[in-house]
């Protein structure tokens, strides 16, 4: 629970908290669950505070120190993120949509299952960090460094790479669009990643059709379409029929199912 006595020192801005943090340099930060919207927290020192499920909506937190930081569960969606330190940080299931987070230093930080859905990652330092089945639809992570990092089961559609370094990067499971641009000679499939199918519902009987893309191979094909039988059959297969015979289905050119 959010410490009264500190939220009233850190709702008069950064320079007023930064003084009190070097007198109690001891002190335990805990936000938890405060709202600190409205509140101007540009270069302020929040290295290793508990934030679990703290609002930060719309805030200017550029510049800030929140190395070690808990950040779980934490409200950021269209924060001022940039140049900020997040060194080690969990971020895990916090919700960053249209956060600026341009040149941010987030090496080894947790983003299990952040939402980072159009995202400014501009020269973010992403190495070794783990993203694991985080969205980073149409983000831009142009110049970002992955070096390292986990993106297994990563939303990329629409994600700009492009001059990312993805050294040993891991996309296993990943699904990218045809508008997601990658660093030149850089190819996904050897990585892990592949081509996502295309939904659509259509209007008669329920039906659904799916478009697979040039790039999808066959084996790729059975395998989406095995586990979406799989998925139906789970759920009880209420309002789905499941035609089997086309998870052994073979195409060269895209196809609708």
């Amino acid at each position: 629970m959010a410490n009264a006595n500190q939220r009233e020192i850190i709702k008069q801005g950064s320079t007023q908290w930064n003084a009190w943090r070097e007198k109690n340099p001891t002190a335990k930060i805990d936000f938890s669950g405060a709202d600190l919207r409205g509140t101007y927290l540009h270069k302020i020192n929040l290295h290793e505070a508990t934030l679990r499920n703290a609002n930060f909506e719309g805030v200017k937190l550029s510049s800030a120190d929140l190395s070690h930081a808990d950040l779980r569960g934490a409200k950021l969606n269209h924060a001022d993120l940039s140049w900020s330190d997040f060194s080690e940080a969990v971020l895990i299931r916090a919700q960053l949509k249209g956060a600026n987070l341009g040149q941010a230093k987030l090496p080894h930080a947790r983003l299990q299952e952040a939402d980072l859905s159009d995202a400014i990652l501009v020269g973010a330092d992403l190495s070794a960090a783990d993203l694991t089945k985080a969205k980073l639809v149409n983000s831009s992570l142009v110049e970002a460094d992955l070096s390292w990092a986990n993106l297994t089961n990563v939303d990329l559609s629409g994600t700009d790479l492009t001059q990312a370094k993805l050294k040993h990067v891991n996309l296993n499971g990943s699904s990218f669009s045809s508008r997601t641009a990658w660093p030149q000679n850089f190819d996904p499939f050897k990585h892990g990643a592949h081509k996502a199918a295309r939904f659509q519902k259509s209007a008669n009987h329920g039906d659904f059709s799916i478009t697979f893309d040039r790039e999808v191979s066959p084996d790729q094909v059975k395998r989406t379409l095995t586990a979406l039988g799989d998925f139906f059959r789970a759920c009880g297969g209420i309002g789905f029929e499941i035609d089997t015979e086309l998870q052994v289905l073979v195409v060269e050119e895209p196809t609708h199912v």
